[in-house]
């Protein structure tokens, strides 16, 4: 069964990317500062409970799926390893910890490991949802079908918006050619798989759906896709696998105008910083709708602007806003460079993106422009990274000095294996308040390509990687490819 693909895909994607990217580090610093001084030996202690927002309540439930160890850099390429505990109700400890830095090991279920390196003994590893916690994901072809009258008059690039506060529900519908120009749709299909957030919608559990119909529009020469029209569908319950369809009637949202000056040269001369040979391939401005500030969920975009228009420019994002939450809002700018490899069949695109982001409750006007530049001097094995190296060992040194642009709290690395075949994925994180780290061992391969972004962070909280905050920056450089 096929199904359209969204003409707003690449702004979904770069706003999925920015708000990963608010997964802040571990501790703070400034400038060229190498952290907190050492702690004296002792234990490692911390909790891993996440909080879920939900029908004015905050749920607490502890992570059961996590993977964690303590790693001790020793002579050479030694690390060794030390035990962690952790209980039914989310506390964990690891006894007899050596004074000096250390690495902890956390990895989900199925996913790749995130090492926070430094001196810290206290981590609080969870996190806060808008949703609630037995939400449940579709996990085979659930086809969602949607009647509905009312709507704007479909042009090419509109969307149909789809939002659980309750599920944490988070997709679209595309139209087909055949749909321009039409006011009315009858069974427009999607399939829940797809969707960002793909949890299933129970109204059994008092979950609400709200469909938006988000509609392309022209300022200052950029698309912007933003919310026009809405409905609140009818309870539904969904089973994974089981067809279903909402039925409804869209009607007309106040438009409510925000102008932002988008300085988007600014943004632009972040991807020369980022690597001299990267170019910039896009440029986004976002608002979404966001019930409280440091929220980890993907909630619904209002508007989307983007263009590829280095030029700066002021930019209307007018949008109907059917929650009355507060929003997040911001920009970012993506950018890539093209490498040719030793046993690849085409070249390689590395990718890097920088951005900027405020919670506000009330606004009317608003200046886009970067805060934090990415890291410079980018170094493996204090060799310089602008090229492709080989030989770098298992556990190489990766070093860089601090952005010529804002103070960062953390520096994030986030090595990524090139996939002879696919574009590439991620194999470890690292988060330190220092200027230079060693990948431990088990995270690089013999005869595989990685390369590294390296990136600045500000808005973090010490020892609370997963926390989000009502500011957040991110700038990332681009080490080019490399092999053991």
């Amino acid at each position: 069964m096929a199904y359209p693909r969204l003409l707003s895909g690449s702004a979904l994607t770069l706003r999925l990317l920015c708000l990963g990217s608010a997964v802040l580090g571990v501790a703070a610093c400034g400038g060229e500062s190498e952290g907190p001084a050492p702690e004296e030996a002792g234990p490692l202690t911390g909790t891993a409970v996440d909080t879920y927002l939900h029908d004015g309540q905050e749920i607490h439930q502890p992570r059961t799926d996590l993977t964690l160890a303590v790693l001790v850099p020793g002579d050479g390429e030694r690390f060794d390893s030390i035990p962690v505990t952790i209980d039914g109700e989310g506390n964990f400890v690891a006894e007899d910890i050596p004074e000096g830095d250390l690495y902890l090991e956390v990895t989900p279920a199925g996913g790749s490991s995130t090492y926070l390196v430094g001196s810290a003994r206290s981590f609080d590893l969870g996190t806060r949802f808008l949703r609630r916690p037995d939400a449940v994901s579709a996990t085979s072809e659930t086809p969602l079908l949607l009647t509905a009258t009312g709507l704007n008059p479909v042009q090419g690039g509109d969307n149909v918006q789809i939002y659980s506060p309750g599920s944490g529900t988070l997709g679209h519908w595309g139209f087909y050619e055949e749909d321009i120009g039409a006011t009315a749709v009858a069974d427009l299909m999607t399939d829940v798989t797809y969707f960002l957030v793909p949890n299933l919608v129970e109204g059994t559990k008092g979950d609400e759906a709200h469909l938006t119909q988000n509609a392309l529009s022209i300022s200052d020469g950029v698309e912007v896709i933003s919310t026009r029209r809405a409905f609140k569908a009818a309870s539904i319950t969904q089973v994974n696998g089981e067809a279903m369809t909402i039925e409804g009637t869209f009607e007309e949202l106040p438009q409510q105008p925000h102008q932002v000056d988008w300085k988007r040269a600014q943004f632009a001369s972040l991807a020369e910083a980022a690597h001299p040979e990267a170019t910039v391939s896009a440029h986004v401005a976002d608002v979404t709708a966001e019930v409280a500030p440091g929220l980890r969920s993907l909630t619904p975009s209002l508007a989307t602007a983007y263009t590829t228009d280095p030029s700066d420019g002021t930019v209307d994002l007018a949008f109907g806003d059917p929650y009355g939450w507060g929003h997040l809002v911001g920009a970012s700018v993506s950018y890539d460079l093209s490498v040719s490899l030793p046993g690849f069949a085409s070249p390689k695109l590395l990718f890097g993106y920088a951005s900027s982001f405020d919670y506000r409750d009330d606004w009317s006007s608003l200046d886009l422009a970067p805060r934090l530049g990415p890291p410079t001097h980018v170094r493996i094995n204090d060799q310089d990274s602008t090229a492709s190296l080989t030989g770098v060992g298992l556990t190489p040194t990766i070093s860089w000095s601090a952005p010529e642009l804002g103070e960062p709290t953390t520096y994030r690395l986030t090595v990524r294996l090139l996939l002879r075949e696919g574009t590439s994925r991620i194999v470890a994180t690292l988060l330190t308040a220092s200027t230079q780290v060693r990948l431990p061992p088990g995270v690089l391969e013999m005869g595989e390509y990685y390369y590294v972004q390296v990136a600045s962070e500000r808005g973090s909280q010490p020892t609370s990687p997963y926390a989000m905050a009502n500011s957040s920056d991110m700038a990332m450089a681009i080490a080019n490819a490399f092999t053991p």
